[in-house]
């Protein structure tokens, strides 16, 4: 529990790192929403902005996340643990189940090497399944792709496919897009098979706002050398906070004997 608390504690404050991050790279300027200001208990520029609270509330409830876990194999369990504990944050936070497309191998939870059947834990104290009894996994094995992640962020997803499989966002909404995998310098790993690019992924975003699919975005690289996925994002409305900076490394936070590795990431 204490990670997935940090986690959603990393989520809460992700904006205030971004403000940071403007700092010293090219992206937007952020401007804290009223209602991130009072979760926070953030004082406001003056007392005429109490009166945006409930616009502001208003206006962050149509809220969408893509969740990526691009890794396979027993080894990587850390980062199919990663994307549980946003996903399990997201919904504890009420986001609807309908409103996050999830992305994995799934092959952690049921594989022959687990002791514990059916269970994903980020702590040594296995406080909680993050794997849980209710979990839909949206894109699994070998449909993880870096065009199937492309094709859902800009909507050229054939509208055939069941609605879990589409991220129906439009210029009102609020998307988080969180990846967690093998990554290095502009590059991010799928499944030791292919590789999503820094420039492939800012077209993407520039495509998505074009195609008004969000009103803000925030994007989440947990990774090494995550910061060198944003280089070349300058599209407006997008913050990102990444897990290491470009040429840095990104290490496993904790092993857990009984489970036999390291069971999730430092971020």
């Amino acid at each position: 529990m204490e990670v997935v608390a940090r986690r959603a504690r990393v989520l809460a404050l992700v904006l205030v790192a971004a403000a940071a991050l403007v700092a010293v790279r090219a992206l937007p300027v952020v401007t804290l929403p009223s209602s991130l200001r009072v979760s926070l208990g953030l004082p406001f520029p003056d007392a005429r902005a109490n009166h945006s609270v409930q616009g502001a509330k208003h206006a962050h409830r149509n809220n969408w996340a893509v969740v990526v876990d691009s890794s396979r194999f027993w080894y990587n369990y850390r980062h199919m643990a990663n994307a549980l504990g946003i996903y399990r944050v997201l919904r504890d936070l009420g986001v609807p189940e309908d409103h996050i497309v999830l992305m994995m191998a799934d092959d952690a939870a049921c594989n022959a090497r687990n002791g514990f059947p059916g269970q994903v834990f980020m702590s040594k104290q296995h406080e909680r399944n993050v794997y849980g009894s209710a979990i839909q996994v949206d894109y699994r094995g070998p449909d993880v792709t870096v065009e199937n992640v492309l094709r859902l962020l800009e909507g050229r997803v054939d509208r055939v496919l069941p609605a879990n499989k589409r991220l129906d966002s439009d210029e009102t909404s609020n998307v988080l897009v969180y990846f967690t995998g093998h990554g290095g310098p502009e590059f991010f790993k799928f499944q030791d098979r292919e590789e999503l690019l820094a420039k492939d992924f800012a077209e993407s975003l520039v495509a998505m706002a074009a195609r008004g699919r969000f009103r803000e975005l925030l994007v989440m690289f947990d990774t090494c050398q995550a910061d060198s996925m944003i280089n070349f994002v300058h599209t407006e409305n997008v913050f990102a906070i990444t897990s290491a900076l470009t040429g840095e490394s990104s290490y496993s936070y904790m092993a857990d004997g009984a489970v036999g590795l390291a069971i999730v990431d430092r971020f």
